[in-house]
């Protein structure tokens, strides 16, 4: 971080709240800690990190990454061998989409390791920046909210893949093939490509592999999930304090107008790091995004195949496995688009503010001021699928119809 970046931020807090600080920025990020953690990230975006840091994140990333190549390659070389029908074939679809996109996502964490540290750091900042009660309680605020729902979703993730990587395959009946031999199921095909799967001890290892593969496929997914959730919330909070600083340039009770140009420094200020921040949010989520919409658009249209094949074939249990499946990603669609939607909508309030007070009461040079904040926020930020489309609830309509479009060209093909 530069001097003059530096020099700015002190200016914005007279000085550092020397308070409890235990609602503060490890309490901001403690979800978002806790789950890049295990993946090796953290250590690669953490303010200030140590040389022990580093050094456990050289170890876990390979670890990560290689635990989610164990469950891909099988998969890919079960397509390959073209040992099953082309409609389980088709079924294998899904599963490698996911498998695939969270891998890419979590290479495209490490490859804008450089910017999520700079946006740690402009909150780390912001947070030492609050000299009063109000501020940080509107800051507080928006991180339970964002923790509230970090907690829902999260747990729902990784209970739907306990469910369907451990507690279905162990309590599903073993099947005798056509060669005479007994089958035990497993999450994934293809391991039997390699190595004899059903010996006993192997059959073990395997098992806790793809589970273990499937945790840290849903890690780097909810990791990514609550880093998004955490930023925009901590946006949203920031925006909330601007526009509370310009409510108060008028007295509300007097209708006196405050003619110190401190606040008004304040606020122009903090919108200039607003949208700096708002920038840095959208250059660390434009690539996810864009596999987001890719990949979820791909694993609806496939997962909804799937339901409706092992229907038609009256395992109505399975079915009910695939539609949990379809709502758990129908449910982290939703949310990017919802974060993208409230981004949007809370950037438009500070000019909203800015318009509402009697801004042209205010001296001419102040009125200038706000007139150029209102001007930048005709335009607000948005997070967009790599440049190409916004994301919003009005594109989380588009991209369900675009799913459910492929899927009836699927049956119609199949």
């Amino acid at each position: 971080m530069n001097s003059e970046e530096t020099a700015g931020a002190s200016e914005i807090g007279t000085r550092a709240n020397e308070k409890d600080d235990s609602f503060g920025m490890d309490y901001s990020v403690r979800f978002v800690r806790w789950l890049l953690t295990p993946i090796g990230v953290w250590q690669l975006v953490k303010p200030n990190s140590s040389r022990l840091d580093q050094m456990i994140g050289y170890i876990v990333r390979p670890i990560a990454l290689t635990y989610m190549f164990l469950v891909i390659i099988p998969m890919f070389a079960e397509v390959f061998a073209q040992r099953a029908s082309r409609s389980e074939l088709i079924m294998l679809v899904a599963p490698i989409t996911y498998q695939s996109s969270n891998l890419m996502k979590h290479v495209f964490m490490m490859l804008r390791r450089d910017v999520i540290k700079m946006s740690m750091q402009h909150m780390e900042i912001d947070w030492q920046s609050i000299d009063n009660e109000k501020d940080r309680g509107i800051m507080i605020e928006n991180v339970r909210l964002a923790h509230k729902l970090a907690i829902i979703i999260t747990s729902c993730i990784y209970s739907g893949s306990t469910l369907y990587n451990f507690v279905l395959p162990a309590l599903a009946d073993s099947y005798v093939n056509e060669f005479n031999e007994t089958i035990r199921v497993l999450s994934y095909p293809g391991g039997d490509i390699f190595f004899d799967v059903q010996a006993n001890v192997v059959y073990e290892i395997v098992f806790v592999t793809y589970f273990l593969s499937a945790l840290s496929v849903v890690t780097v997914s909810m990791g990514l999930f609550n880093l998004a959730l955490i930023l925009v919330r901590h946006t949203c909070g920031q925006i909330q304090i601007v526009v509370s600083k310009l409510e108060n340039l008028v007295d509300p009770e007097q209708h006196a107008i405050v003619l110190n140009e401190d606040p008004v420094a304040f606020i122009v200020r903090s919108h200039q790091r607003l949208l700096k921040f708002s920038m840095e949010i959208e250059i660390i989520l434009k690539e996810i995004c864009a596999m987001e919409v890719i990949c979820d658009t791909l694993a609806l249209c496939f997962l909804g195949y799937c339901c409706i094949t092992v229907y038609s074939n009256d395992d109505a249990t399975t079915a009910i496995n695939y539609v949990m499946m379809m709502v758990s990603v129908t449910t982290n669609l939703f949310l990017y688009c919802q974060i993208g939607e409230v981004l949007h909508e809370q950037c438009q309030d500070v000019g909203r503010a800015a318009y509402m007070i009697d801004w042209y009461k205010l001296p001419v040079r102040t009125s200038l001021d706000l007139i150029m904040i209102m001007n930048m926020s005709a335009k607000p930020r948005k997070l967009t699928a790599g440049g190409m489309m916004e994301i919003s609830r009005a594109s989380f309509t588009s991209i369900m119809k675009t799913s459910f479009a492929y899927l009836n060209m699927l049956r119609t093909m199949t």
